[in-house]
């Protein structure tokens, strides 16, 4: 029961990141998705900074590190789904850890702190983790290549 419904992580990942972050902006004034990045919903001064992460990043890191030791246990997998599911932890620990430190307010200042580096080391490992394991789906792994979507 359990494992059947640890199975559905990855589709109530992305549903919940689509309401999470539907729903912190709206509490955010003036937040525009279409010229703001998400991260500043949880920038350091945002009006939402505290909300964010408890909504959005922590949730979300559980369910995708859940979803990827999922993958990693299915009993006819391969060292691809290994793979796979690795990926997919990585980037729920990024996701926990993008929450924990914070970007700056302006995300385009010529020096950032110590926490909005760490914070973008962290985007960058969520990005790279989950452009790379659709690839290996669609061309390593015996899953479905309507997984990799």
């Amino acid at each position: 029961m359990l494992q059947e419904l640890v199975s559905y992580f990855g589709i109530l990942a992305s549903i919940w990141m689509l309401v999470g972050v539907y729903g912190v902006a709206k509490r955010y004034p003036n937040y525009s998705h279409k010229n703001q990045f998400c991260s500043e919903l949880g920038a350091s001064g945002s009006p939402t900074e505290r909300l964010s992460p408890a909504v959005n990043n922590y949730p979300l890191a559980l369910l995708f590190c859940c979803f990827g030791f999922y993958i990693i246990l299915v009993p006819e997998g391969n060292w691809a789904l290994g793979v796979i599911g690795g990926l997919i932890v990585c980037h729920g620990l990024a996701t926990a850890v993008a929450g924990f430190f914070p970007m700056d307010p302006d995300p385009y200042t010529t020096s950032p702190s110590r926490a909005c580096n760490i914070h973008s080391f962290a985007g960058m490992v969520m990005l790279l983790s989950l452009l790379i394991a659709p690839l290996l789906v669609w061309f390593v792994s015996p899953l479905s290549s309507l997984f990799a979507w």
